[in-house]
């Protein structure tokens, strides 16, 4: 049994001209990949940033529409909010302010499309109830 490597045969190396640029590709697939699943995170993340800037806009609203009495006002407020997210809220959808003598009420539904494929289209919906002030006496 010869030792290994043969003398038959020649050792190989690292440094052999016949393998160059065969990590390139590699480094290349490994790269996209990695950036994709990063974009997709931070596609997530976005998604879940903006569901709650959705539930605070629907809380003020409510808020305001249960101190005022009207719901106009209430949906005013949660337009407010949501102009602080720029293109992301394009997906939002017209606020659903409703004010009753027992309480007031805001809803929103959103849908955010992917920014890669491998992110489903993420709907939400969130709404907020708040009760109206006592009448003082």
């Amino acid at each position: 049994m010869a030792n290994w490597p043969s003398a038959d045969r020649p050792a190989t190396s690292c440094t052999d001209r016949d393998v160059d640029g065969y990590v390139t590709p590699a480094f290349i697939a490994t790269v996209g990949l990695t950036l994709l699943l990063l974009v997709a995170a931070a596609n997530l993340l976005a998604v879940h940033y903006a569901r709650g800037v959705m539930q605070a806009a629907v809380e003020e609203g409510a808020r305001q529409g249960a101190a005022t009495g009207a719901a106009a006002a209430c949906a005013v407020r949660v337009e407010a909010v949501l102009d602080g997210l720029g293109a992301l809220g394009d997906g939002i959808g017209a606020v659903e302010c409703a004010v009753a003598p027992a309480a007031t009420t805001a809803a929103l539904t959103g849908v955010f499309e992917p920014w890669v494929p491998l992110v489903p289209t993420q709907s939400v919906e969130v709404d907020a109830r708040v009760a109206q002030p006592a009448a003082s006496s």
